[in-house]
């Protein structure tokens, strides 16, 4: 990891002994900790260094959500109550809740290290397509084909419409601005939708690609 101290590099082995033995959050907390310090820094060939463990282990427990879900989708269509106790699975925020209970939901599972993979629709559109929404540090929304069954949509449709939402977040992040800015803007989006592997990847190649801009390091 360039740049960084002693003290940095213990965390990161750290972080990488927990994601091996199946300390997803654990993992998580500490890659996205050093993730921040290090855009702080400037330093991007260590924000480089740090993204993978961080994928991994979101995806880990992402997919934990899927297996434990059993292969169902959960509705969500009432406020959650304070302080409440978060089910392990795939939850579906759907209206009249809004993309910033989604944003509650997935926090709260965080919290509590409950592996939970969240997705918001609205209200289907004219055309017939879906919205699909994440919220958190910006927001991400795009229009998908809607789900073959519209009460009860399958963990397929789910998957979908949370990939199609990761691959919108990439194509729309603006790669004539300078490569600084285009960091910023994906690491947005990472830290919006973090259920998204290829969102992770994009960050990493464009942070390399920064490192190694001319000027760098200045």
């Amino acid at each position: 990891m360039s740049g960084t101290t002693k003290n940095d590099s213990r965390r990161f082995e750290a972080a990488r002994d927990a994601l091996d033995s199946g300390k997803w959050f654990k993992a998580e907390r500490e890659t996205a900790t050093l993730l921040g310090e290090a855009r702080k820094r400037g330093d991007f060939e260590a924000m480089a260094s740090v993204i993978p463990t961080l994928r991994d282990a979101r995806q880990a427990r992402f997919e934990e959500a899927f297996r434990l879900g059993e292969g169902s989708v959960m509705l969500l269509e009432e406020e959650l109550e304070e302080d409440p106790r978060i089910d392990p699975g795939c939850w579906l925020v759907q209206p009249p809740l809004v993309g910033a209970d989604a944003k509650k939901l997935r926090w709260a599972g965080l919290e509590q290290e409950v592996p939970v993979a969240v997705l918001c629709r609205e209200p289907l559109t004219m055309l017939g397509l879906q919205p699909v929404v994440c919220i958190d540090q910006t927001t991400i929304r795009v229009k998908v084909d809607p789900p073959t069954e519209i009460e009860q949509p399958d963990i397929e449709w789910f998957r979908y419409a949370l990939d199609e939402l990761g691959e919108h977040a990439i194509e729309t992040v603006d790669t004539g601005i300078e490569l600084e800015k285009q960091v910023d803007s994906l690491m947005d989006r990472v830290m919006t939708l973090p259920e998204h592997a290829r969102l992770h990847d994009a960050l990493e190649e464009t942070c390399r690609m920064a490192a190694h801009a001319p000027g760098a390091g200045r």
